[in-house]
């Protein structure tokens, strides 16, 4: 196996999907030119890219640099982002480009020009396309941005909406930054991974899923992938998708000692939870969702988990199941939900519901907490040299599969595949749809894998 620290992955673009595995050895040049002839190790033919374009360099971090290109090399700013600001840069927002073109902490003024056309910014300015309070640009797509002064530097910060800020001389790259080149937009990841759902034979899609490159709360990166199973409607697990990870950097943040985060993952859940039930009363009474979590730090991964979704890693092409499924009649929750004053009849709580921990199901927390979200936690080192790949996947997954076939399954898949080619990807969209149309599940399908080297042998 081969392993690896960062890799660029095509999010938009004719090239999504396509990745490229970062060498700390050698600088990595992207470009439509070809190695022979220019030194490009990443071509893109059609995507506006000069022969040229862009250079990443390992100098204990990466760095990435625009190589004098016409259209530049950008960085994304997405919504709650802020990012310094000084003179010369240049922010896009659509098609338009504004330059700061005077910038004097001592008046303090800032000067922002496009075209013909100028505006000078003193303390605060909020910039967006249709708010009449607000200097406008009303031709683009909707967007909101500040750009205020904050501790004698000025600062651009995205309300909504997303704009870019143009590369100009070396930045480092962290995983979760997004960056545009030419007509293409890549991630920085720590792990390659792919996802894929499928309704299967449900008449309506109850799954969701999440995946950040950083949550931003300590001193390395720490990734985040999550699934979610929702029943009775797709409100809570949707809610869950959008909410659950800003719980966990409230509870995480600053905490660097990865053991601790046993003692606050859980109050995340509760509290998330409680969020979902003030937000949306009487829908969630009888609407849920099950959740699990896999966090990776380093070589540290934290897996948490509430109901019957399951995680299964490869190590050399055994398949290690690293969660619990939450089922009714597993004996401890039977004793749990029994010394609760409920019962469990054919698998179901209360003749009623399939899983004994879920987020939402208030009607089965009070009076009597028969349900909980309570997560169970594990966490545990990657052996860089066995450990090959992590699935998380919906209970609908493996009702088509059992870990060791799935494993197998996805092993060989890989294996088909050249090195540093191996694609994530195209293999989880072949599992997913296989076993949405398998008629072993009558189950909504949605799985993310996640490939822990460059490549299987």
């Amino acid at each position: 196996m081969e392993p690896y620290e960062l890799l660029l992955k095509c999010i938009n673009g004719i090239y999504s999907n396509k990745f490229i595995y970062l060498n700390s050895n050698e600088p990595e040049i992207l470009g439509s030119g070809t190695f022979e002839s220019f030194g490009v190790t990443g071509s893109f033919q059609n995507a506006q890219l000069e022969p040229i374009h862009t250079k990443i360099e390992y100098k204990g971090d990466y760095f990435i640099s625009d190589l004098s290109s016409q259209k530049g090399t950008w960085l994304k700013i997405n919504p709650n982002d802020t990012l310094l600001l000084s003179l010369s840069d240049q922010l896009k927002i659509g098609n338009i480009i504004l330059t700061i073109t005077a910038l004097d902490l001592t008046i303090p003024a800032l000067e922002l020009t496009w075209g013909v056309k100028k505006i000078v910014i003193g303390k605060s300015l909020k910039i967006s396309s249709k708010n009449p309070t607000e200097y406008i640009f009303p031709a683009l797509a909707y967007f909101s941005i500040e750009i205020l002064l904050e501790n004698s530097m000025y600062m651009v910060k995205v309300i909504n909406g997303t704009i870019s800020k143009r590369i100009i001389g070396e930045t480092k790259i962290i995983p979760g930054y997004e960056i545009e080149i030419g007509a293409l937009e890549f991630e920085v990841c720590r792990y390659n991974y792919g996802k894929w759902s499928n309704i299967g034979l449900r008449p309506s899609m109850e799954d969701a899923d999440c995946i950040r490159q950083d949550l931003g709360i300590c001193h390395e990166p720490v990734s985040y992938y999550a699934v979610f199973d929702g029943h009775g409607g797709n409100t809570c697990a949707d809610y869950l998708k959008d909410n659950l990870y800003k719980y966990m950097q409230k509870y995480l943040k600053g905490i660097n000692d990865i053991q601790e985060w046993k003692n606050f993952i859980g109050q995340a859940f509760n509290e998330c939870d409680l969020a979902f039930s003030k937000n949306f009363p009487e829908v969630s009474k009888v609407m849920g969702s099950t959740a699990l979590v896999v966090m990776m730090i380093g070589r540290n991964v934290v897996v948490a988990n509430t109901g019957d979704c399951r995680a299964v890693m490869s190590r050399r092409g055994e398949a290690i199941q690293l969660t619990n499924d939450h089922k009714p009649d597993a004996a401890d929750e039977k004793a749990r939900i029994e010394s609760a004053g409920g019962f469990v009849t054919s698998g179901r709580v209360l003749s009623k519901l399939g899983v004994s921990r879920s987020f939402g199901d208030f009607n089965f927390k009070h009076p009597k907490k028969t349900i909980i979200c309570d997560p169970e936690i594990s966490i545990f080192d990657l052996n860089i040299h066995q450990d090959e790949f992590i699935i998380l996947g919906c209970d609908g997954l493996f009702e088509a599969h059992t870990n060791q076939e799935l494993t197998t399954n996805i092993r060989d898949r890989l294996k088909r595949m050249r090195i540093t080619e191996q694609d994530p990807c195209k293999v989880i969209k072949d599992i997913v749809t296989g076993a949405a149309h398998s008629r072993k599940t009558a189950d909504n399908v949605t799985s993310i894998l996640i490939t822990l080297s460059a490549g299987i042998c």
